[in-house]
């Protein structure tokens, strides 16, 4: 539990969390759906504030991608879209699908039960496809759930400027062969990155 905190805020800030989500972001005034500097929006999407990544010093530098391929079903190779030579020495299948998995709450690529079950089951197809961990560990691991809550809109973001990068690149030919799967918390990542890939 955070220290700090009583019940009662923790639970405000639960409420807030959830109508951030659902496009209320004023606890007070529930039918405006923005409120002054508590939200973000660009038309009418709403963002979460990312005021728990910036209090705990995190940023999305912190965000790793790991590659997994029939060639490399195992071990994961660290590529990244501000170092575009990663993907010449990786096994990067040009036209191949791509399959971004998503970890949980305080999970990671290597040791969450999902993302390792999900990596491995789609390796032992053997078919060709590009297989992407998101490894948002620090991101993910904030004492406080709602706080990762919040941070899904930083970590979002960040797997959309990735996969726009793939398109513009030509990693990738189509949105249409991206196919983002996440488990809890993971999931609504999945869902805030889908919301703003343009």
């Amino acid at each position: 539990m955070v220290t700090g905190k009583s019940k009662a805020q923790l639970l405000e800030s639960g409420e807030y969390v959830l109508r951030s989500i659902f496009g209320q972001t004023n606890p007070s005034n529930s039918g405006t759906g923005t409120s002054g500097s508590e939200s973000h929006s660009e038309g009418t999407r709403s963002y979460l504030p990312m005021t728990s990544a910036v209090r705990a010093g995190q940023d999305t530098n912190s965000i790793r991608f790991f590659l997994f391929t029939p060639t490399n079903p195992i071990i994961g190779k660290l590529i990244s879209d501000t170092k575009p030579d990663t993907f010449f020495s990786s096994h990067w299948g040009l036209n191949q699908p791509l399959k971004v998995i998503v970890h949980d709450y305080r999970g990671n690529c290597d040791r969450d039960v999902f993302a390792t079950q999900m990596i491995s089951a789609y390796m032992s197809t053997r078919k060709s496809i590009n297989l992407v961990c998101l490894s948002w560990e620090q991101l993910a691991s904030e004492d406080n759930y709602f706080d990762t809550v919040e941070n899904t809109a930083m970590a979002g973001k960040r797997l959309s400027d990735f996969i726009s990068f793939l398109k513009r690149s030509g990693f990738i030919r189509t949105y249409d062969a991206v196919h983002i799967i996440g488990f809890g918390i993971g999931a609504h990542l999945g869902g805030v990155t889908g919301s703003q890939i343009r």
